[in-house]
């Protein structure tokens, strides 16, 4: 039991702090995040202390070579642990950059998500295969919990304050988009499991994301949803393997059904409460218990005669509904994108006025109105990456976006298909909105960053996928045996 326990406290802790960030308006606040801190590194230490006391009890148990032990071999460390380094270079900038603009100590405290994100990153390295999925798989369930309390507020069941604005849902981030972009990436998370429990959930962020009605967020997860199911498809179809292709099928067949009811559900809520209310309750269950059978009976029919079928049918209806319904949000976010290209372009005038330390933490604020070419009020800037550079720097920009591509790219080639969709989701969304402001998000994609470059504990890696030949029924029903 201790050593159980012991495997499974880091992960823990990490979702710990994944819920109180969330709960906590997503650590927009940074005296939060200096909160969050403190508790993960009491948490550690309270973890340290366990794992010292029971030690003695377990003497056949097999420790982890300590930390220490490899100092000597600092190139190694470094290579190893370069995304966390990446996190506290980044959070040194920051002070730095607070130092020579000669700004308040306060202001310090913006420094402490990145380095929240450095020592959560060498824990998430640390992990072995096993707790690595274990935690993929927490954080999403914890979209999954999330989304569902995300309903509830949305009809009405849990009125709390700032989760709800003009109709949409901003759940505890007290911010529509932020929300969104939160529940996409729990919907690619549960697409891209190999467990089968949470592809059948995925209906429930799904509708979260719809709730929010966050145009930047649909539209940058159709896209990667289609790259992420689509992609394996047509190498399949195009090896002409048959028998590799059933389970595919399926899981398109799964997203599409699960996508539909989605919209069904989010349309009548806005037609009538008590309707939507009891289409939520009916394709929940259609979803969780009458869809495995549906699946068995599906598998023995031709996979190629129906997938395609639904993806034309179900996706010109959901795609044609939400903008029948919400066409007056679509024109009100394509003027919204206009707003934010003008933002962009006065913020690179900006910081390129500033190159290599910015112009300090939060000033944008204050020194927009020096650079602004058009009527506009704006406290942040609607691009991550910008925001980042006004901050902290040029180096610092630079420095975070070098990581993420290398990320991204080490999740591809590792065959991490619960990786790279919701990384590649966030580093497109990262563009055109201020996630990074969100302590929450920065802790998630240095977890997923991090996460990146490990080779999966069990299943099929897509490098089979992509560049074998030898990818059939039997390597895929070896990979469901894993899951």
């Amino acid at each position: 039991m201790h050593n159980r326990l012991r495997l499974r406290l880091p992960t823990l802790l990490v979702l710990a702090l994944l819920v109180g960030l969330m709960v906590f308006q997503g650590g927009f606040f940074q005296e939060i995040t200096v909160g969050a801190l403190i508790a993960y590194c009491v948490g550690w230490v309270a973890c340290l202390s366990f794992f010292a006391l029971t030690a003695g009890r377990e003497r056949n148990h097999r420790s982890r070579p300590a930390f220490s032990s490899s100092v000597s071999n600092l190139a190694k460390i470094c290579f190893r642990y370069k995304i966390p380094l990446c996190a506290f270079v980044i959070a040194l900038l920051f002070a730095l950059s607070v130092v020579i603009h000669g700004l308040p100590v306060r202001f310090l405290i913006f420094s402490s998500a990145w380095a929240l994100s450095g020592l959560v990153g060498i824990a998430c390295i640390r992990l072995n295969g096993t707790d690595r999925d274990r935690l993929l798989k927490g954080i999403a369930w914890l979209g999954v919990i999330s989304s569902i309390l995300g309903a509830a507020m949305y009809v009405g069941l849990l009125p709390i304050g700032g989760t709800m604005h003009v109709g949409r849902l901003q759940f505890f981030f007290q911010y529509a988009n932020a929300a969104g972009a939160w529940f996409a990436v729990a919907s690619l998370l549960c697409l891209g499991s190999e467990d089968r429990k949470l592809k059948e959930v995925v209906f429930f962020p799904l509708t979260a994301l719809l709730f929010t009605q966050s145009m930047g967020s649909l539209l940058i997860f159709a896209l990667i949803a289609a790259l992420s199911i689509f992609i394996p498809l047509i190498k399949v179809v195009w090896k002409k393997q048959k028998g590799s292709a059933d389970n595919l099928y399926l899981d398109i067949d799964r997203f599409l059904v699960q996508g539909m009811l989605a919209a069904i559900t989010f349309i009548s809520l806005k037609t009538n409460l008590a309707l939507g209310v009891l289409v939520y309750l009916v394709a929940s269950f259609l979803v969780t218990k009458a869809w495995p059978r549906a699946a068995a009976m599906l598998k023995r029919r031709r996979r190629e005669r129906t997938a395609f079928l639904w993806l034309m049918i179900s996706g010109m209806g959901i795609v044609g509904l939400l903008f029948f319904v919400n066409l007056q949000r679509v024109s009100r976010a394509s003027a919204t994108i206009v707003e934010r290209l003008v933002q962009d372009m006065d913020a690179v005038l900006l910081l390129g006025q500033n190159l290599p330390f910015g112009i300090g933490p939060d000033q944008w604020q204050y020194q927009y109105l020096t650079v602004r070419s058009a009527e506009y009020q704006s406290a942040v800037v609607h691009n991550s990456y910008l925001q980042l550079g006004l901050d902290a720097g040029l180096i610092a920009m630079v420095l975070f976006l070098v990581m993420v591509i290398y990320s991204i790219y080490s999740a591809v080639g590792n065959g991490q298909r619960m990786v790279w969709p919701p990384l590649l989701f966030m580093a497109l969304h990262f563009l055109v909105d201020f996630d990074l402001r969100y302590s929450f998000f920065v802790v998630l994609v240095f977890i997923l960053m991090c996460l990146a470059p490990q080779r999966r504990s069990g299943g099929i890696c897509m490098k089979h996928l992509y560049h074998s030949d030898r990818f059939d029924s039997a390597s895929i029903r070896q990979s469901d045996m894993h899951a």
